[in-house]
């Protein structure tokens, strides 16, 4: 993992580490919530969050929940429906990005690709 990586990785741990106690109450009940829907779901802050694969309804309850963007990190071969993650996403009046990267061996390009992406949320 390149320290630019490993640095923005851990600045995003800090930034939800060190959010008010009631904006983490709010991450909590957002968690919570999609939680049935999305394995492993974790909060960074109102505007990020990582999960497992989403089931189907979980991409409405993302837009409830004020998500604007869903961005797949999924390769073709890993045995996903990639068209209907993005038929669902775009359902439910979000924007789906697909930066698909192999974790065995990133691509320096798509790892910035995806910097982009989540400092710049749409």
């Amino acid at each position: 993992m390149s320290l630019k990586v490993a640095a923005y990785v851990l600045g995003a741990f800090l930034l939800f580490r060190t959010a008010p106690a009631q904006e983490q109450t709010k991450l909590v009940k957002i968690e919570e919530a999609l939680k049935p829907e999305i394995p492993r779901v974790l909060c960074l802050n109102e505007n990020i969050a990582t999960g497992a694969q989403p089931k189907n309804d979980a991409f409405a309850k993302l837009a409830q929940s004020g998500f604007r963007s869903v961005l797949s990190l999924r390769t073709e071969n890993e045995g996903v429906d990639l068209k209907k993650d993005r038929e669902l996403t775009e359902a439910a009046g979000m924007q789906y990005l697909h930066i698909p990267i192999v974790s065995a061996a990133p691509d320096t390009n798509r790892i910035a690709d995806f910097i982009n992406a989540v400092d710049d949320p749409k």
